[in-house]
């Protein structure tokens, strides 16, 4: 998290600006709102991964769907941790229809999963606490969303009332699975954020 929001303080631009980011980028877009709250006149969250924002019961069954990931690990077996990751998160193509490149890549990088766990399962940086509640706040989630997804996207509009909710696609992987309905979604909110400044 702390070298995801060095890299994103380094590239913001001057003035002000918005913020766009998916899955754990999500998460680090929040930080990034707390940290620039006078800089940052927007915030866009597809998909958040910050189960912090979730209620108890649905953050348990998160941690016992991770089981089959960390026992893989605890193996020493990455290509299966990446494999039943990818299951639960990936959407798209089955795991063995990807190309072997890609899940070599998943494989080698699937140990900063549980190495996030600190920043998006228990918030050690204290977000949550700091929402500014007066930010104009887009969520978009997958369709008929549920589960843990749903719950994070509920406790996100506890703290900030100004969030809007959107659907788009089936899965997690949205900006990639429907660009241009995501694009539909953040044209409209960037309007109204426009007018609102």
């Amino acid at each position: 998290m702390d070298q995801a929001l060095e890299g994103a303080l380094a590239a913001r631009p001057e003035g002000l600006f918005d913020l766009i980011g998916h899955s754990f980028g999500g998460c680090v877009a929040l930080r990034m709102a707390v940290e620039q709250p006078a800089r940052v006149r927007s915030v866009t969250l597809i998909e958040p991964v910050m189960f912090a924002a979730a209620h108890a019961q649905a953050q348990a069954d998160s941690d016992s769907a991770m089981v089959p990931v960390s026992a893989a690990l605890a193996q020493g077996d990455r290509a299966g941790a990446a494999r039943a990751f990818h299951g639960m998160w990936g959407g798209g193509p089955d795991w063995e229809t990807l190309p072997e490149a890609a899940r070599d890549s998943m494989a080698a990088r699937i140990e900063t999963i549980p190495a996030c766990a600190p920043a998006i399962r228990d918030d050690v940086h204290g977000v949550l606490d700091r929402l500014p509640p007066e930010m104009p706040v887009l969520l978009i989630t997958r369709a008929g969303v549920e589960g843990i997804m749903a719950a994070i996207a509920d406790g996100l509009k506890a703290r900030m009332p100004l969030l809007e909710r959107a659907e788009a696609g089936r899965g997690h992987m949205v900006p990639m699975e429907v660009p241009e309905a995501t694009a539909r979604h953040l044209t409209a909110f960037w309007e109204g954020a426009e007018t609102a400044v």
